[in-house]
């Protein structure tokens, strides 16, 4: 089935549930669990808020403790009223259901269901395995603001004026200024002196920066990490100025931006020079004798 595996034996997909929907409207969506256990599993599931004050720029949520479902859109969500049983190796759907209530002010509503399960050892005892966050992403239809802003365009691993080899990557944060999430795409376009260039995609993995948030991306140049020295010279090679020109989409906007930073193999450059002047001196030397 192509299911992501888990180390506690329950695979859940998808990881993410984000629906577009209008005020009074309702639907349903459906989770598949998969039993990767040796043994019958019982599955539950409880629903959590998300704290939106509190976050890290990783993009990974804080989920509050168990209260009572009171708040949007935890209110809106409707499940199975029992666990399940799930034998080994099977898989199930457990469906979703989402309804808006009218008048329901348009923008986004996040919130995160946990799916947990657990398996009956001896003389008794639950054996609880592990727990895995679905995290639910709601935009209600209607007048909403789809904006935001690059906080920062940077080289990776940090910002300095000159190099002496290409960068590993770069890195764009991001907030999100609007009243929805979004996700960023776009390309950082690295172009030489001699107009070489390169094309780096922006958030090819379609994660999403919620409102009031900053998100950091990281943009690889070169997933093999850079060796010191001269070898990371050479490895990672460039020469002279080049330009970081950035274009991403936030929301309905394009947001352009552009660094530049020079590459200076100094290591390799005085190996040439000395290679060169012992050539030279060689030269010298054998022509002296004839």
């Amino acid at each position: 089935m192509g299911l992501p595996h888990a180390a506690w034996a329950l695979a859940v997909s998808p990881p993410v549930i984000e629906q577009e929907i209008g005020s009074g409207e309702s639907v349903t969506k459906k989770i598949t669990l998969y039993n990767e256990n040796v043994e019958p599993i019982i599955i539950s599931w409880e629903l959590r808020a998300i704290d939106k004050a509190k976050h890290n720029e990783t993009g990974a949520p804080t989920i509050l403790p168990p209260s009572e479902v009171v708040s949007a859109p935890l209110s809106w969500i409707e499940l199975p009223k029992k666990p399940l049983t799930l034998s080994v190796g099977a898989h199930t759907e457990l469906p979703i259901t989402i309804r808006v209530p009218k008048g329901t002010e348009p923008g986004g509503y996040y919130g995160a269901l946990l799916v947990g399960s657990q398996m009956s050892g001896k003389k008794g005892e639950v054996n609880i395995i592990g727990k895995t966050a679905i995290i639910i992403l709601l935009t209600v239809r209607g007048n909403i603001k789809t904006e935001g802003v690059v906080k920062e365009f940077s080289l990776l691993p940090h910002e300095v004026s000159w190099l002496d080899h290409q960068p590993e990557g770069f890195v764009v944060r991001i907030e999100n200024t609007g009243t929805v999430h979004f996700k960023p795409n776009g390309t950082v376009i690295v172009r030489s002196m001699v107009g070489t260039e390169d094309r780096l995609a922006i958030n090819p993995a379609e994660r999403s920066v919620l409102p009031a948030w900053t998100r950091r991306f990281e943009i690889p140049w070169s997933r093999n990490k850079t060796s010191a020295g001269i070898f990371g010279e050479w490895q990672r090679f460039g020469l002279g100025r080049y330009t970081a020109n950035l274009a991403v989409q936030l929301g309905t906007h394009v947001v352009m931006q552009q660094i530049s930073y020079w590459v200076i193999p100094w290591r390799t450059l005085l190996a040439l020079v000395v290679l060169v002047a012992v050539i030279i001196l060689a030269h010298k030397r054998h022509t002296s004798h004839k």
